[in-house]
């Protein structure tokens, strides 16, 4: 999708005019006061860490444009605005950013190529890195090896679509016992390439694989409705619940246009959620009782609701209490009602401020 703040074009390169395609999201201010309140990463008078939030909004904005643009069969999005609002009110702030532009279909050849070989020359310590690049990638790529040949790939950012799908490949077919250090790489892949993956194996995985998977898609704001209603329906428990720490975990940013998604989710965890497991007899010194695996580690844990796993100290749902309170379904049910009735607040401010 090509992206243009210009509105100076001709009418006779424009075959298509599809209309204004808009996108907003919303994040917390405290974004702000986090960065702030520490200056170990102030390089130049620039901060890093406010930069990179900062570009992973503006990302996640474009994104979402881009999308509905190409729902018209766009391939660009001219007279580009872009806009950030503080929202206040009961003692919260937010900042809500918002991208507008006209979504259009231009002629072949409007369009700048934007292709690296279409550029002039490339400085001689470019090429050192780029050829230092390519090596290590064509080792990687040519070697199946193991994770750890990924580590010099990720520490640098050297990553590419091939490394990311032969990465995944690897990841969740490993035959061997794989250090936790090589195991946290897979937060730095965008889960569209390893959801495939992890929805087959969501089940079997590790703790700690599953937990870093998580953490993918809160980095990379990754939700998608019909995938998380699919893994809620299995009739696996273990999936099922493993399920819900997607749901409760905080994203980067939120859309009013997510609310409908919202809704059916929160839906179907009120009337149709089947919180019951699948157990079995163990038996011990002491007798015989009845077990299930735990959603957290896949030990073997009891079956009541209000006792903990014995070896990760997870309940019955998996999540384990981090002095922030016994995470349940009542808590997910609250949280997620709270982040609807906040959607469509914005969205009421949204029209107020706009009309």
């Amino acid at each position: 999708m090509f992206f243009s703040t210009s509105d100076n074009y001709d009418q006779s390169h424009i075959l298509e005019n599809y209309g204004m395609v808009d996108s907003t999201v919303v994040i917390g201010a405290n974004i702000f006061r986090d960065v702030f309140a520490s200056f170990r990463d102030l390089v130049g008078g620039e901060t890093k860490g406010y930069k990179k939030d900062l570009e992973k909004l503006k990302n996640a904005v474009q994104v979402e444009i881009a999308l509905k643009a190409e729902k018209f069969g766009a391939n660009a999005i001219i007279a580009l605005k872009m806009d950030m609002d503080e929202i206040s009110g009961g003692g919260k702030s937010m900042f809500m950013y918002q991208l507008v532009g006209t979504a259009v279909k231009l002629k072949e050849g409007i369009i700048p190529n934007q292709n690296l070989n279409d550029s002039a020359d490339i400085r001689k310590e470019d090429f050192i890195e780029l050829r230092t690049r390519v090596a290590r990638r064509n080792k990687v790529l040519n070697n199946p090896g193991s994770l750890r040949e990924f580590a010099s790939v990720d520490s640098n950012d050297w990553w590419d679509v091939d490394l990311y799908k032969h990465f995944v490949f690897q990841y969740f077919n490993k035959d061997e016992e794989v250090a936790e250090r090589y195991l946290a790489l897979i937060e730095s892949v965008p889960p569209k390439y390893f959801i495939h993956e992890f929805r087959k194996q969501i089940s079997s995985i590790s703790g700690t694989t599953f937990h870093y998977c998580i953490q993918s898609m809160e980095k990379h704001n990754w939700f998608d409705t019909s995938i998380i209603l699919e893994l809620l329906k299995s009739k696996s428990h273990v999936a099922r619940f493993r399920t819900l720490h997607i749901i409760y975990n905080d994203r980067l940013s939120y859309s009013i246009e997510e609310i409908d998604d919202y809704a059916s989710i929160l839906n179907y965890l009120k009337t149709e959620f089947d919180t019951t497991v699948k157990s079995e007899k163990s038996n011990t010194v002491f007798g015989s009782k009845e077990v299930c695996l735990c959603a957290s580690c896949l030990e073997n844990r009891p079956i009541d609701e209000n006792k903990v796993c014995s070896n990760c100290n997870a309940n019955i749902f998996g999540f384990i209490d981090n002095n922030t309170g016994v995470i349940d379904l009542k808590k997910l049910i609250n949280k997620l009602s709270s982040t609807i009735n906040t959607l469509q607040y914005l969205k009421k401010d949204e029209v107020f401020r706009y009309t």
